[in-house]
This record gives structure tokens, C-alpha cells and sequence, in this order.
């Protein structure tokens, strides 16, 4: 019988063979021709097998519980007495990912706010974000490092978010359900209070964005009586308005002041000492009594940068209705019968101008941003209006017009807001506070002026004279960016 011999050839797939870590791995066989029938050895090209975790049989290799580190080529010898050949074939173990940071799976955010998202993964993996179900805007969005950032956001960036963390055999993602909410209207008022007593409202940005901030001064007094050189009803000058649009910063405290109406005239007539109104006596107000200036409305920051102010009006008087707080800086004089006794109102933020003692009554200036009027000459006139030093408290009113002697408590006081306090019988009324405080006369017939308006924002406008009702009032818009 003739035999032929023959050195060995290998048959062997190079691979790789994948394998996730923790299971068992069998490497391609290694398939062998030759006489006499040759031996089969593996071995590692670079470092040693596990002898503990490696079983070897017929050309075939195996390793238990695969650990990354055993990942690299591996090569089959075989080996008879005409020669040897040998073969290489590859192993690869790998891992899943995992997310060592994963984002929050919910985000609320309001409109121009921005959004940052962040998540990372072990082992090399490369990181995506994808929007879920909606339109990738790549002007405001952007995907960099595993980190998503969407400027300027809108309502309609609402829906989900997805990070990816891919390695070629094994994909993992964390997804992320953003709301994105317009921020609701913020609405100051007087919370019901009335008179010279009120208190500052504080307000806290809620997120970094552009904000239309708008203000009403409140209205003076009212006088009205039935005898006298001109009986019938005069009104109080109204409040101004004003606006303008501010960048504001997050956790930005402002302060608010809302303007309160100025109070009526109560003095009955004769003077006498009464808990009842005139009305319930069936008398009149005294004719030449003064009325309190209305309020100013103040947006100012928590280190006293103010913002915006709108002016109030002043008090009415017998034959005069007060003046209407002004859109600009400045407040106006008190208008009256006898020219004389007409004193000008504040500007660049100063109260109304300084009163002589007269024989009748001055009534009180309004106060303007920088500080408050002179002091009355006595209990019998009106006092001026408290500016920020004195937490807007609005002045009193003179003696006999105080409530004390016809219709409620405090009487012709100053709103809340630095408005003047108007006189008892025979004086005048009382100034508008604001930026720059209303002017006030110093002799009967004479209504206080309209305090002036201020705004250091962006398309500011205002209006004289345009809030139509009695108190102030502050109204926070914030703006799409």
C-alpha cells in the first residue's frame, strides 16, 4: 500500500469573533490536513492564555467567562515531521455601554430661556442626541460632546429628547421630555388697601429674558360740594401711564410700588366734630376743603436702580379738576384761580417746589424719586408725600379734613405712592407723586399737579393722563427673545 505524505495546511476563518463580556467564547476551528496527522497547538500572539479558563479540543478553542483584556489575535500551529504552518484568527470581547451621567428625564423651561442637556458613557461610546417626533432646528440646536443646547426656546420645542450611546454591537439611549410653557402674565395691584398706607410688592425674575413692563399712576382726590363760588364736582387729575421692555436676569428682586387713589374731601361744612359723612347729615363738604394727590407706581431693583415710574394725579379743588400725572419727566404746577399762589412742580426726579405760609392752607407736594417736599407749616395743611426713604407712605390730611369731622377715616390723604396730603377748609390740595412730584398751591382753589413718568428701558412710551381708573396698577409680559 503506498502512503503519501504530506506537510500540514490550515483552514482557519481570521475572524473577529465577537463576544460580550461574561460568556463563553469559541474561536473559529482550526481546521488541518497533512500525514502524519499533525498536532494542533494554540497560543496567544501577544501574552498568555488563561490556562483556567481555556479548553482546547480537536483544533477547536474555547474561553470561559471572555474578560475584555482577552480580546487580540490567536494563532493555531500545526506541526508534523515534513513541517509546520500556522494561522491567525482575531478575538473581540466587548462590553455595553453604560451612561456614567444620564440627563433628567423631565425638563420644564419657559420660552427664551435656554436648554442645556448633558449625558456621558463608559467604554469609548460615541454619543448622539435625536429628536424624538419633531422638527431639528440646527440654527438653535446643537449637539456637540454629548452635550444638547436649543437657544431661545419656543413652545413648540416641546417633546422628547434622546441620547444615544452607541458601540458597533451594542446601542443604549436616556430620553429627556422637555415643556416648554409661555411665563403667565404678573399682575401688581393695591390688593384692595386704600388711603396713604401701603405696601412695596416684590418681585422675582423667574427666568433670564426680555420683559414688557407697564405702569399706572393712580388718580387724585375728588371735591365736591354744593354752595360756595363753584359748587358741582371736580375730579381728580388721573394717573399717567407708562411702559418699556428690559432685559431682566433671573433671581432679579424688583420692587413694586402700585399707586393708591388720593382721598376726597370730607370736611363738613361748619367744622363740626362727626363720625358721619356729609351725605348721612344731609350737609355739604366744606367748599374751599383739599384733596389728596394721587399715588405714583414705581418698578425699581432691589439696589434702588429704578426701572419705571408712572406719575399720579393731583387732588381736585373747588373750580378745579387736578392735573393728570404727566408721560414725561417732569410733574407739573398746581393750577388755580389766583395765579400767585400756584407752585411748580419737581423735575430730574426732585418733589414738587417748597411752600410760604400764607393766611389759608398749602396743600402737600407730591414726593419724586429722589426724596420728599418740605415739611408742612402745621397740622392745619396738607403734608407732602414720603418718597422711597419713607416707603411711599402718601401725606396726611390737614386737621378738620381728616375724618375726623365728616366721611371715613383718613379723609384728603395723600395715595400711597408719595401723593400730597390735601388742606382742611380754605387750602389746597395736594400733588401727584412720581418720578418728579406734582406741585401744590398755597391758597384755596388751587388743585395739586401731576407727578411725572420715567423709564430707562427700551421702546419706552407713556401717555397722560391714561390710566382710567382710580388706582395704579403694574403689569409684568415677559417676551419671547
Amino acid at each position: 500500500m503506498l502512503t503519501v505524505e504530506a506537510p500540514p495546511r490550515i483552514q482557519l476563518d481570521p475572524g473577529p469573533t465577537h463576544v460580550k463580556t461574561g460568556l463563553t467564547v469559541r474561536l473559529p476551528k482550526c481546521y488541518v490536513m497533512g500525514f502524519p496527522t499533525p498536532d494542533v497547538t494554540w497560543r496567544r500572539v501577544k501574552g498568555v492564555l488563561p490556562r483556567n479558563r481555556t479548553v482546547s479540543n480537536d483544533g477547536a478553542l474555547s474561553l470561559i467567562a471572555a474578560e475584555k483584556t482577552d480580546t487580540g489575535p490567536y494563532e493555531c500551529t500545526a506541526r508534523n515531521r515534513l513541517g509546520q504552518e500556522s494561522s491567525i484568527t482575531s478575538v473581540f470581547v466587548w462590553s455595553p455601554p453604560t451612561f456614567v451621567s444620564k440627563p433628567p428625564s423631565r425638563v420644564n423651561k419657559y420660552t427664551g430661556e435656554e436648554l442645556t442637556l448633558r449625558c456621558s458613557a463608559s467604554d469609548r461610546a460615541s454619543l448622539s442626541w435625536k429628536r424624538v417626533g419633531g422638527v431639528w432646528e440646527g440654527e438653535r440646536m446643537n449637539d456637540r460632546n454629548g452635550t444638547l443646547t436649543i437657544t431661545s426656546l419656543k413652545e413648540s420645542d416641546s417633546g422628547s429628547y434622546v441620547c444615544e450611546a452607541k458601540l458597533p454591537l451594542y446601542n443604549i439611549d436616556a430620553a429627556t421630555v422637555l415643556k416648554v410653557k409661555v411665563p403667565p402674565l404678573f399682575n401688581f395691584t393695591t390688593n384692595g388697601r386704600k388711603g396713604r398706607q401701603g405696601s412695596i410688592q416684590q418681585f422675582t425674575v423667574p427666568v433670564t429674558a426680555r420683559y414688557l413692563i407697564k405702569a399706572w399712576g393712580a388718580r387724585g382726590g375728588t371735591h365736591s360740594t354744593n354752595y360756595g363760588e363753584y359748587p358741582g364736582t371736580y375730579y381728580g387729575g388721573k394717573g399717567a401711564f407708562k411702559k418699556g421692555i428690559f432685559r431682566l436676569n433671573k433671581g432679579t428682586v424688583l420692587n413694586i410700588v402700585v399707586g393708591q387713589r388720593g382721598g376726597d374731601s370730607v370736611e363738613v361744612k361748619g367744622g363740626q366734630p362727626t363720625s358721619r359723612t356729609a351725605a348721612e347729615l344731609g350737609l355739604s363738604v366744606e367748599d374751599n376743603a383739599g384733596t389728596g394727590g394721587g399715588g405714583g407706581s414705581f418698578v425699581y431693583t432691589s439696589f434702588n436702580s429704578l426701572l419705571l415710574a408712572a406719575g399720579g394725579g393731583g387732588g381736585a379743588s373747588a373750580g378745579y379738576n387736578g392735573v393728570d400725572g404727566q408721560a414725561g419727566t417732569s410733574g407739573t404746577s398746581s393750577v388755580g384761580k389766583d395765579s400767585s399762589y400756584v407752585r411748580k412742580g419737581g423735575s430730574g426726579g426732585q418733589p414738587g417746589e417748597c411752600y410760604t405760609k400764607h393766611a389759608s392752607y398749602h396743600g402737600g407736594v407730591g414726593a419724586g424719586w429722589t426724596g420728599q417736599g418740605c415739611a408742612r407749616k402745621g397740622s392745619e395743611h396738607g403734608e407732602r408725600g414720603g418718597s422711597r426713604a419713607q416707603g411711599w407712605v402718601g401725606g396726611r390730611a390737614g386737621g378738620m379734613n381728616s375724618g375726623h369731622n365728616g366721611g371715613p377715616p383718613p379723609g384728603a390723604v395723600g395715595g400711597f405712592g408719595g401723593g400730597g396730603g390735601g388742606s382742611e377748609d380754605n387750602g389746597a390740595s395736594g400733588g401727584g407723586g412720581g418720578y418728579s412730584g406734582g406741585g401744590s398751591g398755597m391758597q384755596y382753589k388751587q388743585a395739586g399737579g401731576g407727578g411725572g413718568s420715567y423709564c430707562i428701558g427700551s421702546s419706552c412710551s407713556g401717555a397722560t393722563g391714561g390710566n382710567l381708573k382710580d388706582d395704579g396698577f403694574v403689569r409684568i409680559i415677559a417676551l419671547s427673545n
